[in-house]
């Protein structure tokens, strides 16, 4: 590789980082605001460990639009509140798997059904996976 392509990868990364800032900033901001004013027990309380959560969690992930990284702070802060990790990870599956801005783009290249069926094993996934985590937290020390 040479020293252009080199300049060139790094201008397009800063480029690339510059455009998300402003979601990061204000990931940060809300984050803030939540370790401000959301208490640890109100957290743990309504956010209970189980499947029926689980499942809450898989489909807010499904329904996020965005980039991952934008809701990394808030949900760091929100485990810190007690967030059960299971629904940290089964929300950050299921945002990774599919998102509301993949819908127009899934169904005008392979149609509604293709996108209903993924959407639908998503959801599977992202709970299966949460479940699972849930499990293996509870044996294995993390």
């Amino acid at each position: 590789m040479t020293s252009e392509v080199i300049i060139q990868i790094l201008a397009k990364t800063l480029i690339s980082f510059l455009k998300i800032l402003p979601i990061l900033l204000v990931a940060v901001f809300v984050s803030q605001v939540l370790n401000y004013y959301t208490k640890k027990n109100h957290i743990e309380g309504h956010f209970k460990e189980n499947e029926k959560n689980i499942f809450k969690a898989s489909a807010l992930g499904i329904a996020t639009p965005g980039p991952l990284m934008a809701f990394i702070p808030i949900l760091t802060v929100l485990k810190n509140k007690g967030l059960a990790p299971s629904l940290i990870v089964a929300f950050i599956t299921a945002q990774t798997l599919i998102g509301p801005g993949r819908f127009f783009l899934e169904t005008g290249y392979f149609g509604l059904e293709f996108f209903l069926n993924r959407l639908i094993i998503s959801i599977f996934i992202a709970v299966a996976v949460g479940s699972c985590f849930r499990l293996v937290e509870k044996y294995v020390a993390l």
